[in-house]
């Protein structure tokens, strides 16, 4: 599965696979801080990506499962180690030394450093405790796993090295904006370029760098919109005397305006699914085949419109949803924080710093539409209004070209509204209000549709379009009665299809992400999660699709076939 950008003029070396394993214990471990790479006896082997706790042997246990394995390299010099993610920490040791450090769950980190040729030796420590990170509580309710869960390799930085290319379509008529990043050993000044879009003639141009940054305006030849019906893809290949990157974009506008979100120019309802990146057996280590049953799943469906929850996704998704035709909100790592949180320093930059480096990798999928942060944050109270004005800022300030939102429960309470392109709300009507009478009556899902409107008919709202971010009820697959009550399958279908043929009959809502795609473990258990699952999905972990599965695509099929 491709991963852009490609570099096309570096050695790249590819560390997935196999590597040596030992598991320290939470009662044995050190914190990640104190730990030494030095003596360390590996008893086991892992794969990479992989999940250690996701294993028979280590399901459940915290501590810090170190990785270890040598790689060779051809070239002296600097170089970058490169991770699509880890749980829920890690340190990173070259030859004994280290290189880095994150406390970012499923957040890209590269560390830079430098190495002859030869062979060398790495070794990872990830620890999967939660007092390992500011950024993941207890109560969040999607279990937190611990390993390098996406894509690791390492490669050479040349000089006049460029880190990214970031394209933003400027019109339908094919004029894009190209902000170039190189690597910070490139002087301010002058430098020359070689551009081609599509594997076609290169042009050559100077552009002006200051502070490792440049920018340019160009046309792309013969150019075909992106959308959800034509998902047309281009490239474009920038090179410098010793380095060149490929960067694959999309040509579509976004906007949003009289209640509406507008893909090209034309108004498109947002009809889909809440998904987390889970497996029953591998967590969220998800490969190229499972992402891609995931999609062609949801295409059965007919959806258009999937939410990543709750953290930045994996890119080679993202590189399929472009592919595919959908549009996806990705949201940076967060969940029900509380005022203690929003208001805490560590927590706050981390969570701006975790934003803008979601946005930056995530720039050139033309599938992403959305930009999002704390789900069900407690944004009716005081501390949340910097951070959440902060959060908004940052996301405009890399990227002003999609649309800003977060998902609330805190309704007309909620006093950071404003800093939202679109307002996104989440609620579950039928299913946490039951009460003891069967059938289920699911009148209560028409007026929570006419409250949530009401917050759009607001002065300050005014023409922000209306996303139901969240809304369903559980099923146990395999569970039926005649009644239908509470967890069986016909209740659930019977609730998902009056919710969908609501909201699709609204032309006041422009968004449906129903919860959730697929039940996940979760790390909150008891009553309201039985089997340790959020039992809420419309196919089980297994992708087995529960009754609702035919009513939804029914639903949805009929909406997009008018």
């Amino acid at each position: 599965m491709n991963t852009y950008p490609l570099f096309t003029r570096r050695e790249i070396t590819d560390l997935d696979g196999i590597w040596k394993f030992r598991f320290i214990s939470e009662e044995e471990a050190p914190t990640l801080k104190d730990f030494s790479p030095k003596g360390i006896v590996y008893d086991s082997i892992e794969t990479v990506p992989g999940c250690f706790d996701a294993t028979q042997q280590l399901a459940g246990k915290r501590g810090i499962g170190l990785y270890r394995r040598t790689f060779c390299i051809t070239k002296s010099g600097r170089h970058i180690f490169s991770c699509g993610g880890f749980l829920l920490a890690a340190r990173v040791f070259i030859d004994g030394v280290e290189i880095g450090f994150t406390d970012q769950p499923y957040s890209k980190e590269a560390f830079e450093f430098e190495a002859d040729a030869g062979e060398h030796e790495i070794i990872i420590a990830c620890d999967n405790r939660f007092s390992a990170t500011p950024m993941w509580e207890p109560f969040y309710d999607f279990y937190a796993y611990g390993g390098i869960i996406r894509h690791t390799d390492i490669m050479d930085i040349p000089a006049g090295a460029i880190q990214r290319a970031a394209v933003f379509p400027l019109d339908l008529e094919g004029n894009v904006k190209v902000a170039i990043t190189f690597d910070s050993a490139v002087s301010d000044g002058d430098i020359a370029l070689s551009i081609s879009f599509d594997g076609g003639d290169a042009i050559n141009k100077t552009v002006k760098v200051s502070g490792g940054k440049a920018a340019l305006e160009l046309a792309v030849p013969n150019p075909t919109l992106w959308s959800t019906d034509a998902p047309n893809l281009h490239t474009i290949a920038v090179a410098t005397e010793n380095d060149a990157i490929v960067e694959r974009f999309g040509i579509r506008t976004l906007e949003a305006k009289n209640k509406e979100i507008l893909l090209n120019g034309k108004p498109v309802k947002l009809l889909g699914y809440n998904r987390h990146e889970s497996d029953a057996d591998l967590g969220p280590a998800l490969g190229p085949q499972q992402h891609l049953q995931d999609l062609k799943l949801l295409k059965e469906m007919n959806c258009n419109f999937i939410r990543g929850c709750h953290y930045p996704q994996h890119q080679g998704f993202l590189d399929l949803c472009d592919e595919m035709g959908f549009l996806v909100w990705e949201e940076a790592l967060s969940w029900g924080n509380k005022a203690e949180h929003l208001g805490d320093p560590i927590f706050s930059t981390k969570l701006v710093e975790a934003t803008a480096t979601m946005v930056r990798t995530s720039i050139n999928h033309p599938s992403v539409i959305l930009w999002g942060f704390l789900n069900e944050s407690h944004s009716d109270t005081p501390e949340s209004y910097p951070l959440i004005k902060k959060l908004s800022e940052t996301i405009r300030e890399n990227d002003p070209s999609r649309l800003v939102t977060f998902a609330s429960n805190r309704y007309e309470k909620d006093i950071c509204l404003e800093f939202a392109d679109v307002l996104s709300f989440n609620i579950y009507p039928g299913w946490y209000d039951v009460g003891m009478d069967l059938p289920y009556p699911l009148e209560p899902i028409e007026p929570w549709l006419e409250r949530l409107c009401a917050i759009t008919d607001q002065p300050k709202n005014a023409g922000k379009p209306l996303i139901v971010s969240e809304i369903g009820g559980a099923a146990i697959y395999g569970c039926h009665d005649r009644i239908g009550s509470q967890w069986t399958e016909e209740y659930q279908a019977r609730l998902l299809r009056r919710i969908c043929e609501d909201i699709v009959a609204n032309d006041a809502i422009a968004g449906l992400a129903l919860w959730m795609f697929a039940d996940s473990r979760t790390y909150v258990c008891g009553q309201m999660r039985p089997r340790g699952f959020n039992n809420k999905g419309t196919l089980d972990e297994y992708r087995r699709p529960k009754l609702a599965f035919d009513d939804v695509k029914e639903v949805f099929g009929n909406y997009f076939s008018k």
